[in-house]
């Protein structure tokens, strides 16, 4: 019995299509991944500011473990340097939304992050750009508060109609209340 030869061309053939299909299925891939991101900027967009939304994806960055010593100064202080292990860190979008007294940028790492655009930042990153925001929204309010004048005292004044004299009272003063 013979064996059945596929001819040289059938197989290159295949080989191409192969080929065709791994390049759709990375395009493929490419593009439901920039769906999902989609995705999550339009959720990012609709959500109460101050809050970011997880991209499922990760990042490797050097990450401090602890520290080494290696060696000791001439008082016998340990000298420490510090050990690095690559970790993968997750990733998230958030937008950033600052008041007008707050510019119009954050600048981390030498990138410069602009108000009310989203951008994808991983979680040490995150926490920094929050800590920014929340600390520049928190002088907004002491700033622009209702309560302004909180620390001033409250001067009452009293005018004569008589001689046209003005007397500042106590600030604990209430009408109807005697003066001492």
């Amino acid at each position: 019995m013979a064996k059945n030869v596929t001819p040289e061309e059938q197989i290159a053939a295949l080989q191409a299509e192969v080929e065709r299909l791994r390049g759709a299925l990375t395009d493929a891939a490419t593009a439901a991944e920039d769906r999902q991101r989609d995705d999550a900027e339009r959720e990012l967009f609709f959500r109460d500011s101050g809050q970011e939304v997880p991209t499922g994806r990760t990042v490797e960055r050097d990450v401090c473990v602890g520290y080494k010593t290696v060696g000791y100064t001439s008082e016998g202080r340990p000298i420490k340097e510090p050990q690095f292990e690559t970790k993968d860190i997750p990733t998230f979008l958030f937008r950033i939304d600052m008041p007008p007294v707050g510019g119009v940028k954050i600048v981390i790492d030498g990138q410069e992050l602009y108000q009310g655009q989203s951008y994808e930042l991983d979680q040490n990153q995150l926490r920094t750009v929050k800590d920014i925001v929340h600390a520049v929204w928190r002088h907004e309010r002491d700033i622009h508060s209702t309560d302004e004048e909180a620390y001033r005292p409250r001067i009452s004044k009293e005018i004569s109609l008589r001689s046209g004299a003005v007397r500042n009272l106590p600030p604990n003063w209430l009408p109807g209340t005697k003066v001492q």
